[in-house]
């Protein structure tokens, strides 16, 4: 599983995309579609936002993810599973309208159609990866540009 979450992260970087594989619903198995196959990939900026507040409404820590029991995941997967369900029905619809129309019909199929695991480590994915990364670099970027530091050529020498 490690391996794979290691190339998951790298296609979200890369814009490629995850794939992820759900079951069809029942009326479109009679007619021969077995399954359907999303790709997750990056966010557009609605979409990170709209994904950023749904994890803000969780109040997760960081420190809470580091040192998980299994009891402590089932309690937190038992308390935020319809949340994490909805950020990665979110970055699989990634737009305003159809996010807005359907995300609460495909976490709720999400839900009862894919694992857990598979559904912690995509949302895991999309806002580490998909909104704070790049967030993160950006901010380290500009507090690099302090116009008041000197720079090489303005170095003062003493006499």
């Amino acid at each position: 599983m490690e391996r794979y979450n290691e190339k998951a992260a790298a296609d979200i970087i890369l814009d490629r995309g995850v794939r992820i594989n759900i079951p069809a619903p029942f009326f479109l198995r009679w007619f021969g579609k077995k399954e359907f196959s999303f790709s997750v990939k990056r966010p557009r900026y609605g979409t990170g936002l709209r994904i950023s507040s749904y994890y803000i409404g969780t109040e997760i820590a960081d420190e809470q993810l580091d040192n998980l029991t299994t009891y402590g995941s089932l309690l937190l997967y038992r308390d935020h599973g319809q949340v994490i369900c909805k950020i990665v029905a979110c970055g699989i619809l990634n737009s305003w309208a159809s996010g807005y129309l359907f995300t609460k019909v495909l976490a709720w199929y999400l839900s009862w159609n894919c694992t857990e695991e598979r559904l912690c480590a995509i949302a895991d994915f999309l806002v580490v990866f998909g909104i704070a990364k790049p967030f993160m670099n950006t901010i380290r970027s500009v507090r690099m540009l302090v116009i008041t530091n000197p720079n090489l050529g303005q170095m003062t020498q003493g006499s």
